[in-house]
């Protein structure tokens, strides 16, 4: 059993390690893609799309996964990053590109949350805490390899190749959980929350897209960006409605009766914002407007502290002091 579980926990690292990467060294090779493809007006749909598609599905995959199975959703989410992340290597113009991010970022909404949900099963306590950290330490540590890689392969190689490291990393991971991972199949009749599902993805779509075309696209005024808001806002009102009186909530939302999750949800937004914002345009600042060669000197001190401060936090301080305290 131990050996199954060290089996399974190589299995999540190398899905994680492979959606980590995925971010920054499409960050780092951004420059090379506009140059051979164009589209530097919709670069940033490259990013955003692949954060709509993760935003979107990862509480819908988490619930899933509780519900028919962690095991068949995850290598579902393996497999459709893979695919995505093939399609973008062949990608020949930044329309298509954006396409395949969103399929890429389907598959890792998937990926993220079932990880964390597959090791809290398989461990527990501070041991869990513990895996925790480590699991944040290596989204850190790709994240400070990510600019390397990113740089060297669209300088050596291709920027397409930025895409396809990922299928040896994510079969290798597929293959590993598909033999280690082993499932009691439960015979309690389940009920699928469809009305939810469609409200959150309705609801978190229009918003984004309002955030995204808001000012760019659109003025802020406009009845475009207006009806965004307004879907956003029914969607919502009547995603808490449905979500009070089903017996299977997408989102139990009793969670958030407790001030600690809470608290911690909005302090996860505020920090994911920022870090994606910069992983996202600091390399472009590094290249276009300072005029560095490439943009390591931006990503690599941000994301080498980002993983100082995953593993010291997880698998130290969280033996010595509280959530609230570290947080």
């Amino acid at each position: 059993q131990r050996d199954r579980n060290s089996l399974v926990v190589v299995a999540m690292v190398l899905g994680l390690l492979m959606a980590s990467l995925d971010n920054t060294i499409t960050s780092a090779a951004i420059n090379q893609i506009i140059k051979d493809i164009g589209g530097f007006e919709k670069m940033s749909w490259v990013f955003t799309g692949y954060v709509l598609a993760s935003t979107s599905t990862m509480l819908i995959f988490g619930k899933l996964s509780d519900l028919f199975g962690r095991k068949l959703f995850y290598l579902i989410g393996i497999g459709a990053f893979l695919t995505g992340s093939a399609l973008c290597g062949t990608a020949s113009s930044m329309e298509q590109l954006i396409l395949f991010r969103f399929i890429q970022g389907i598959g890792a909404g998937s990926l993220f949350p079932i990880s964390f949900t597959i090791i809290f099963t398989l461990f527990s306590g501070e041991k869990a805490a513990k895996m925790s950290g480590i699991f944040a330490g290596i989204f850190g540590l790709s994240s400070v390899a990510g600019p390397q890689l990113g740089t060297f392969i669209s300088e050596y190689l291709s920027w397409r190749w930025c895409f396809y490291v990922n299928l040896p990393i994510g079969i290798l991971s597929f293959v590993i959980l598909l033999f280690a991972l082993k499932e009691t199949r439960s015979n309690k009749k389940v009920s699928v929350d469809y009305l939810g599902t469609v409200l959150l993805i309705m609801t978190t779509i229009s918003f984004m897209l309002g955030l995204e075309w808001g000012g760019k696209e659109y003025a802020w005024s406009s009845w475009e960006i207006i009806t965004l808001f307004s879907i956003s806002l029914v969607g919502g009102g009547l995603f808490i409605y449905v979500e009070n009186r089903v017996n299977e909530p997408i989102l139990p939302l009793e969670l958030f009766k407790k001030r600690l999750v809470l608290s911690v949800s909005i302090t996860c937004l505020c920090q994911g914002a920022i870090m994606f914002a910069a992983i996202t345009y600091l390399p472009i600042y590094s290249v276009a407007v300072l005029g560095q060669s490439n943009s390591n000197s931006m990503l690599t001190p941000l994301m080498f502290s980002l993983m100082l401060g995953a593993v010291i936090s997880g698998a130290f301080l969280i033996n010595h002091l509280s959530f609230r305290t570290i947080m």
